[in-house]
């Protein structure tokens, strides 16, 4: 997380299953620290799919270049996702 207090990020591509923190969790609280933080998820299994799929687009591996550039659209034509 210092790195979104050290510099401006607009963009978050996150795993929702890591080590640790969850990438939902991560994501709720990178949007408390930078609101108006955009969001992409992906994952390659649907732990927390439904969680996920309401605050940002969620991709699933694998995944082809052109989703991702899809997503990235999505995330920033959409309004801001709302930190719960």
């Amino acid at each position: 997380m210092r790195i979104l207090a050290e510099r401006h990020v607009d963009l978050l591509f996150t795993a929702i299953v890591m080590p640790g923190i969850g990438g939902v969790e991560l994501a709720q609280e990178a949007m408390l620290m930078c609101p108006g933080l955009r969001v992409v998820f992906f994952t390659g299994r649907y732990a927390e799919a439904d969680r996920a799929e309401k605050i940002a687009p969620l991709l699933h591996k694998p995944i082809r270049p052109y989703e991702v550039e899809i997503a990235i659209h999505e995330a920033f034509a959409a309004p801001p996702p709302a930190a719960h």
